[in-house]
């Protein structure tokens, strides 16, 4: 089957798994131990964080030896309403992806062909892994948690600096290990785990010296995992605003001579 030119390159914006990935040394914490850190990850949590993003971006991957870059375009508001243009060095758009939470449009200006399907279905679980769901993008793009009921498993600190660790519940059949830094109040990691404790996800946050303000944004997200060989990356060039963008930006009105391939 074909699959549409750049896919690949595109879907590193909604965290394409790649290699194995080792977990990082922590202790588990017990009774009072472990208080310190419960109380760091409500704080975290009940953070009022800005809801919107337009920024240019630069995505890469890596893998085999090779090494792939290109520039786009990406706006984004919470839950999980997405546009990423990727456009050539003169500007113009040559693909461009729009997720609204439930369903996703890909479209290849070149070849003026869209694809568009649900986030339920196959073909895009062949890019993303069926936890990430649509709602929870803006929190992946963001170094936050996603929303919704949420049970702690676990409580850890790590061997190698003050982090702490949680190993989280959402209900989808996953455990979600994240790393917090108690300083900065930052989410620096997180993983997601199968049953048998294998790494289907990693994504690492880097973040700038910035100290002011709530909710730093990550200057960039690198995300590797188990089903693909190499790392993809996200890279905050420059930020326009992280207000509310207009609903207008995620409705997108293809011309009528662009053939459309439908997905279930």
């Amino acid at each position: 089957m074909h699959r549409p030119q750049g896919l690949l390159l595109l879907f590193c914006l909604v965290l394409l798994p790649a290699c194995a990935t080792r977990l990082p040394p922590a202790t588990p914490l017990t009774g009072g131990d472990e208080q310190p850190g419960r109380e760091l990850l409500a704080r975290f949590l009940a953070a009022s964080c800005p809801g919107g993003l337009d920024a240019d971006v630069t995505l890469a991957w890596q893998g085999y030896g090779n090494h792939r870059q290109v520039d786009a375009v990406l706006q984004a508001q919470t839950p999980g309403l997405v546009r990423l243009s990727v456009n050539d060095p003169l500007g113009r758009p040559l693909l461009l992806l729009v997720i609204d939470g439930r369903r996703f449009t890909l479209v290849d200006v070149s070849r003026e062909q869209a694809t568009i399907g649900s986030m339920d279905s196959s073909f895009w679980h062949q890019y993303m892994p069926a936890a990430v769901r649509g709602r929870d993008l803006f929190a992946w793009l963001t170094g936050r948690l996603p929303a919704g009921p949420m049970q702690v498993i676990e409580v850890l600190r790590s061997t190698e600096n003050s982090d702490y660790w949680f190993v989280l519940d959402y209900g989808d059949g996953l455990r979600h290990r994240v790393r917090i830094d108690p300083q900065r109040l930052l989410l620096r990691d997180h993983l997601l785990l199968d049953a048998r404790g294998r790494v289907v996800l990693d994504v690492i946050y880097t973040y700038g010296q910035d100290r002011d303000g709530a909710c730093p944004l990550p200057l960039s997200l690198e995300a590797t995992g188990r089903d693909l060989s190499g790392t993809f990356s996200l890279a905050v060039d420059r930020v326009y605003s992280r207000g509310n963008v207009a609903d207008s930006v995620f409705r997108l009105h293809l011309p009528p001579h662009y053939s459309v391939d439908r997905k279930q």
